[in-house]
């Protein structure tokens, strides 16, 4: 990854929604602003890395720490910089590559005549989730439906 400095346009500290736009409405804050400053390419790694897990954040850079050891010690830096240092935080998923995958397989499996009870136990999931999928599916609802992979959220 190629280091790029920190922000300066005082951003840093925002929370909670802060950052979304209608160019990326898929991305959640962090990982939004994370890719405005170090590209989408580096926010979507560390989504996968990371995403859906707590992160400590250290006082100071330690070379020593995960993000600075597996991305580099700017990005930590800048981590460090949003948030309150010592805080432990939770790192979102980011766009949910499974649902479209499962999205995908459910209309295969249901264009094949399975039943619910078969299909869930085929996807690993509850049998009330394919028979609300299955609703959604009939009826086009959400945006989890969409086509387009940056689109699907859950």
């Amino acid at each position: 990854m190629e280091a790029t400095p920190l922000p300066k346009n005082g951003d840093q500290g925002r929370r909670r929604g802060a950052g979304r736009s209608a160019a990326r409405p898929w991305l959640p804050a962090l990982l939004f602003e994370m890719a405005e400053a170090y590209g989408l390419d580096v926010a979507l790694d560390f989504a996968r890395a990371y995403g859906g897990q707590y992160l400590c954040l250290p006082a100071v850079v330690r070379a020593d720490h995960p993000v600075a050891t597996a991305f580099s010690p700017v990005l930590l830096a800048w981590l460090i910089e949003r948030h309150a240092r010592n805080e432990r935080i939770v790192i979102p998923k980011g766009p949910n590559r499974d649902c479209e995958q499962f999205v995908n397989q459910l209309r295969s499996l249901l264009d094949q005549g399975k039943p619910a009870s078969e299909i869930a136990r085929i996807l690993g999931r509850h049998v009330r989730t394919i028979h609300e999928w299955k609703r959604r599916l009939r009826q086009g609802d959400g945006p989890m439906l969409a086509r387009n992979p940056k689109e699907n959220e859950l």
